[in-house]
């Protein structure tokens, strides 16, 4: 499995909901920082989207926005003051018109606290406009069946809309990782092919008893450059990578499945359970065993995946 694919099998929580706006201007919301990761798809219309790190961006038809722990505002005009969350999804949905604009939303959920360590390695703010979505012949056909199967509900919609929101996900970091430049996140080290490289071999072999300098060798680099350029683009030293991937891991272990914990711990490169479960500790703030048994407490619930609009349209087509 390559990288990326491990990493948000391994990270990314599982679709919570995807909602439908359609709203005459002048509009507005403004959403807070929250701990899941949001997407937003505009369908149709034009509007544009303010964050107080990144500036002002034109949200224009067949865009895509991935945001996480970034405050931001969406409004038309730009001028317009907008609303609160709350307030802005008790609009009532208007009829499809010239002057309509129809903005899609879902919401990734961080289930515990393994994929909570894990998000802040990706870009805050993303967005792709619907040139560059253009270019890309397999994300375009995948933007295209979003687009049907919202603005035309039908039987079984409900899961082709999940897992075609999940394609444009991971479309979407794809090509954030082809554009991330230098910006320090996660996705900016697999633009480095001696990164890269270290990476596959962590999640290859995460048990192996990797140390600085075996992943230098790895790298082809000396161990001071390696050390220095990987603080720089993740962030944090390579062993403390090490020990996160393999809690992650962990955790996502305990949680799947009645392993040992001594098993858990051998597949993780652990020689004893002592050992692992003070390095679990440290990292989840709770022994493997307490995180195990809370975890169901972890999890967050949704009456069902669509929001009452979209659900109503589906219904309404049958």
């Amino acid at each position: 499995m390559d990288v990326l694919s491990n990493w948000l099998k391994s990270s990314v929580g599982r679709l919570l909901q995807v909602s439908i706006s359609r709203i005459k201007p002048p509009w507005g919301v403004q959403i807070d920082a929250q701990s899941d990761v949001l997407l937003h798809v505009l369908m149709e219309g034009e509007c544009w989207v303010r964050t107080g790190e990144t500036g002002l961006y034109r949200f224009g038809p067949g865009d895509v926005i991935i945001t996480h722990a970034c405050s931001h505002s969406i409004v038309d005009p730009v001028e317009f003051v907008p609303q609160p969350l709350e307030e802005f999804k008790r609009l009532p949905l208007e009829a499809v018109s010239d002057n309509v604009t129809e903005l899609v939303c879902a919401s990734f959920g961080v289930e515990n606290a393994a994929m909570r360590t894990a998000i802040p390695m990706l870009p805050r703010f993303v967005h792709l406009s619907a040139q560059d979505i253009a270019a890309d012949q397999r994300f375009s056909a995948i933007m295209s069946a979003v687009r049907s199967e919202c603005q035309n509900p039908d039987s079984g919609s409900e899961l082709m809309i999940a897992h075609l929101f999940e394609a444009v996900f991971v479309c979407t970091l794809r090509m954030a990782h082809l554009r991330s430049g230098g910006e320090r996140s996660w996705l900016s080290a697999l633009q480095d092919p001696a990164l890269e490289r270290v990476l596959q071999e962590i999640h290859r072999d995460p048990s192996h008893p990797w140390t600085v300098e075996s992943l230098a060798q790895a790298a082809g680099l000396s161990r001071s450059v390696f050390a220095r350029r990987f603080n720089r683009c993740m962030g944090v030293p390579p062993l403390t990578y090490l020990t996160q991937w393999r809690m992650k891991l962990a955790a996502r272990q305990l949680k799947n499945s009645d392993d040992r914990l001594m098993k858990v711990a051998t597949s993780v490169g652990y020689e004893s359970e002592f050992a692992f479960s003070r390095a679990f500790k440290r990292e989840f703030g709770a022994p493997p065993k307490e995180f195990r048994a809370g975890n169901d407490a972890e999890i967050s619930h949704t009456g069902g995946l669509l929001t009452k609009e979209l659900s109503t349209r589906s219904a309404l087509s049958n």
